[in-house]
């Protein structure tokens, strides 16, 4: 069953603190007109409201693009004479009332009745749509026919020896026989090989390069990719910009920027700017990213009061560059929790890859244009320029100046990829309005704190440990909690140590998080010792290398930290001198931040400035701001 709720759709059941309202309407991405059992109407934010139907539920959705405007419409139309009959409770519906709603619909009691229930259940104008046999156009054969019917189309029909319908029935009429199983008609066999899929049978009956040619779709369009979410593309590229540290401004390299972009609307749905090099981690977090709501994101930058970031929900496919992320457990298993569907541009199939990459030159141009400290995209390019010697944005001030940008610009600015429409536009129409004459998509709800906390902990690294009287150990440092007790030594039917999931982000190590899988729930465990202070895996592993070519132990905890303290005492020392130390150091400073920011912290308000009325658009003014922020 799908962990994802469904989409607020005008008609849907939500809840407002504790309260029942039915969707009207939409005002715009943010808000919606509901009403409640009295019939009174309020203009309320998305953010503030929860379906009534929540992940797990055991309700099968029916894909919206699949149904037939008629069918809609008459959906609609049974849910418009219902909404009086839902305003009541079940005990003040009266039998008179539930007659006449039946002969203006042409229905009968019970089918009222039923149809009550359906949407109470379900909160979903679906719910209302007349159900399909769900074995129209399936022959009715018993297993063991059935059984036989497949190994002669997969054995006789779907070869290179390309054996006409008629052959194939009689290889089936032979083996039905030799059974002692009716066979079926040659017609049965026949519409049953009518139901694959064209692409696959031309595969394997001429050759792949036949059937691409015939069934791939044309350069510069992407398959199953209708509507916003359906595909999204995360790549990576380093950016054409050389930033400075935090502290002694001096330049450090440049910085990774991994992007999500919707392949139908070209919006980017999130990103992250990394001094690390990227990898399942960057992709995690870009992920994670895309799913929830950006307010709080554009809050912490000041961002909130000028810029609107829509995107937001559970997408159907991830598809990357063939890249190597996707290959590990962490991801697959990620998406898998969350009915996610990863995919890899297999090579020799340009036409499914460049989106990213033509956004990745859009966004590096501009770099070009307007940032000081740009390394262009090549020497001849660059010429004299000093790219290091020019530079004054730090990591931190990049993004900002990147969000700006992005939200500000780039998501305003019409693309020829959709003819002519910019990103946000085709958004909006596609959620609001619908799509190539579709059915509106309507909005995701929001999910709850403590539900989007362990969605961005499902896409973070783990390793597997068991559980002894130090707690967890892994790369010789032990974790603890007192709420782990009960799984100290515990053994599997086999008699083996069993093993538990533990999930950590490597630029924090001062608190994992293992999964109770009894529970359904993570538990954070702190450092065993307390006192310890947080540090990354990549100084872990620099430091138990340091130890090794010194011949002292790599498994003592006490030494790995020492080392750690002595290595970022000599950073400090070197980082205002050498630019690879002051890399590292500022690379520490970005770790640190990652552990403040799990913290509770207030947050304030956010006041106008002269420069304001800048805002969205990054002139140079603006750029002088973020510099400052920086």
């Amino acid at each position: 069953m799908s962990r994802v709720a469904p989409h607020i759709r005008a008609g849907s059941a939500v809840v407002k603190s504790g309260i029942a309202y039915t969707v009207l309407d939409f005002v715009d991405l943010t808000s919606v007109v509901v009403t409640d059992n009295e019939g009174k109407h309020l203009v309320c934010n998305v953010s503030d409201l929860q379906s009534t139907v929540q992940a797990n539920d055991p309700v099968r959705v029916e894909d919206l693009d699949c149904i037939e405007d008629e069918a809609w419409n008459r959906a609609f139309e049974i849910y418009r004479n219902l909404h009086v009959l839902l305003q009541l409770k079940p005990a003040d519906r009266t039998v008179a009332e539930i007659k006449k709603v039946a002969s203006v619909l042409g229905l009968s009691s019970s089918s009222v009745y039923r149809l009550l229930a359906a949407y109470k259940a379900s909160g979903r104008i679906s719910s209302l749509l007349r159900k399909r046999r769900s074995d129209v156009g399936v022959p009715r054969l018993s297993a063991q026919v059935m059984s036989i019917v497949n190994e002669g189309i997969e054995k006789h029909y779907l070869s290179q020896n390309r054996k006409s319908v008629a052959s194939v029935w009689k290889e089936i009429d032979r083996a039905c026989k030799a059974a002692n199983l009716g066979t079926p008609t040659q017609t049965t066999v026949r519409s049953i090989i009518h139901r694959l899929d064209g692409a696959t049978v031309e595969a394997r009956r001429y050759s792949r390069k036949r059937s691409e040619e015939t069934h791939a779709p044309l350069l510069g369009s992407f398959p199953n990719a209708q509507f916003p979410y359906a595909v999204i593309q995360i790549d990576h590229t380093p950016m054409d910009v050389i930033i400075v540290d935090d502290v002694h401004r001096k330049p450090i390299g440049r910085a990774f920027l991994t992007i999500a972009l919707d392949v139908r609307s070209k919006m980017v749905t999130g990103f992250v700017l990394s001094i690390d090099h990227p990898g399942a981690l960057a992709t995690g977090l870009c992920i994670s990213m895309s799913i929830l709501p950006k307010d709080e994101w554009l809050r912490e930058r000041g961002l909130e009061k000028h810029l609107t970031w829509p995107c937001y929900g559970f997408m159907r496919t991830i598809h990357t560059d063939n890249a190597k992320e996707f290959r590990g457990e962490m991801l697959r298993k990620a998406c898998a929790e969350y009915s996610i569907i990863p995919e890899r541009r297999v090579k020799g199939q340009p036409r499914y890859g460049g989106h990213v990459e033509r956004a990745f030159r859009t966004f590096m141009q501009e770099v070009h244009e307007e940032l000081p400290g740009t390394t262009f995209s090549n020497v001849q390019e660059r010429a004299d320029y000093d790219s290091e010697g020019k530079a004054v944005l730090t990591r931190a001030g990049l993004e900002k100046w990147f969000a700006i940008y992005l939200l500000g610009r780039y998501h305003l600015t019409p693309h020829a990829g959709n003819d002519g429409m910019a990103p946000l536009d085709v958004w909006t129409k596609a959620h609001l309005e619908g799509l190539d004459g579709a059915l509106p998509l309507g909005l995701p709800p929001y999910l709850s704190p403590e539900k989007a906390e362990r969605l961005r902990i499902d896409f973070l690294p783990f390793f597997e440990a068991t559980v002894q009287q130090y707690g967890v150990r892994s790369w010789s440092i032990d974790w603890y909690s007192p709420r782990i007790q009960r799984f100290i030594a515990e053994k599997t039917p086999d008699g083996k140590g069993r093993t538990f999931v533990c999930r950590y982000d490597p630029r924090d190590l001062h608190q994992i998080w293992f999964y109770d899988d009894r529970a359904r729930e993570y538990i954070t465990l702190p450092y065993r010792v307390a006192s310890r202070a947080p540090v990354s895996l990549w100084e872990v592993s620099w430091a138990k290398k340091m130890l090794k070519d010194q011949g002292s132990p790599t498994n003592n905890e006490v030494l790995i930290f020492n080392s750690i303290d002595l290595a970022r005492k000599i950073i400090a020392d070197e980082s205002a001198l050498k630019k690879a130390a002051n890399r590292k150091a500022q690379k520490r400073r970005e770790w640190a931040k990652v552990g403040e920011t799990r913290r509770p912290k207030k947050v304030t308000p956010v006041t106008d400035t002269e420069d304001d009325e800048n805002l969205p658009v990054p002139s140079i003014d603006l750029l002088i701001g973020v510099r400052e922020a920086s």
